[in-house]
């Protein structure tokens, strides 16, 4: 395997994969590493890794299934944290617990028939081999629980930070004039995200009469349902005006391992439907109208009840504004801690 050497000049706390970082990409693998990244350099001194870049490519790039391993020279002790793309099993075996992986979700096992191609055949079994070496990060107590009951990961391999919102308050004044009542929906158009079944939810919810639905996202490799359209060239400012001005903001897919946009709505003060997850829950602190994602007649009846009007409650929304990427990069700390000590 080709090699590829992060020299240290002085001593740093953290090697950190960035190519998703300044990837041209705007996903929520995407969000969570530049926040991170902004985060962790605020606290440690961290060298960047960027090698062979993500370009976007509808089949996973060559540079990539050949992705050079990491030599930290003189400092062996450094963590390394990939905390997007799993690593391939050949960097997990070289570096073992002294690599720290962030392992989103359990997609690829739970629901591989909503996955990419990559996923399914690459990324799946490269994060099997991570999971069974190295220091594992999730975004959620939900997720830790469901890696600790399928892979049987010990607890001083497991750690926990959890993601925040760093999209700024938008003001009534500042939100945007839009014709008549919206609800809003933040996601890829793909299969996970149940967008077929919000659309005949909202077909059968007999609100099209009164409200539109917006979906805010870029294009996976879903289909996109008939009778929509996507909003994807849209900046931290007006996402944040999109949540704060919508009658209410939808997440009913049908598994994740967070909800960025759950938090990111109750932020702004607008109440969320979603699905009936324990992780949703976890994140909404149970403030959301929870929704069946199977059954579209369930998700229409929250789509009702939060074009009815209310809010939040206020505990909720300032819960949601008091996280901070800084104390995910505080919680993620712990992991690196652990990794230095025992890598």
């Amino acid at each position: 395997m080709q090699q590829s050497e992060v020299w240290l000049s002085a001593a740093a706390d953290l090697v950190f994969d960035a190519r998703s970082a300044v990837a041209s990409r705007h996903s929520g693998w995407e969000r969570y590493s530049r926040s991170l990244r902004s985060a962790l350099h605020d606290q440690f001194r961290v060298v960047d890794y960027v090698g062979p870049r993500w370009r976007g490519e509808p089949i996973l790039p060559a540079a990539n299934v050949v992705q050079p391993s990491i030599v930290v020279r003189g400092h062996a002790g450094t963590p390394v944290h990939y905390p997007t793309f799993p690593p391939p099993p050949a960097v997990s075996l070289a570096l073992g617990r002294r690599l720290v992986y962030t392992l989103h979700d359990l997609t690829w096992w739970k629901y591989p028939e909503t996955a990419s191609r990559l996923g399914r055949a690459v990324y799946r079994k490269w994060a099997e081999t991570a999971v069974r070496c190295t220091t594992i990060l999730t975004v959620s107590e939900a997720v830790a629980r469901e890696v600790q009951s399928s892979f049987g990961v010990p607890a001083d391999r497991l750690f926990v930070a959890s993601l925040a919102s760093d999209l700024p308050i938008c003001e009534p004044g500042r939100r945007p004039a839009r014709d008549r009542p919206y609800l809003l929906s933040v996601a890829a158009i793909e299969p996970r995200k149940n967008i077929d079944r919000l659309v005949e939810a909202f077909r059968i919810s007999g609100l099209a009469e009164s409200h539109d639905l917006v979906l805010v996202g870029r294009r996976a490799w879903g289909e996109m349902p008939a009778g929509t359209s996507l909003l994807s060239d849209v900046d931290d400012d007006m996402l944040a005006g999109l949540y704060a001005g919508a009658s209410a903001t939808v997440l009913v897919s049908l598994y994740e391992g967070f909800g960025l946009p759950i938090l990111e709505s109750l932020a702004q003060g607008t109440t969320v439907v979603c699905s009936d997850l324990d992780v949703f829950r976890e994140v909404s602190d149970g403030a959301g109208i929870f929704v069946d994602p199977l059954d579209p007649a369930s998700i229409a009846r929250g789509l009702r009840a939060a074009a009815a009007g209310g809010s939040p409650p206020t505990s909720a929304v300032l819960a949601a504004r008091a996280r901070s990427w800084a104390d995910t990069a505080r919680q993620a700390g712990a992991a690196y801690a652990s990794a230095r000590r025992n890598g």
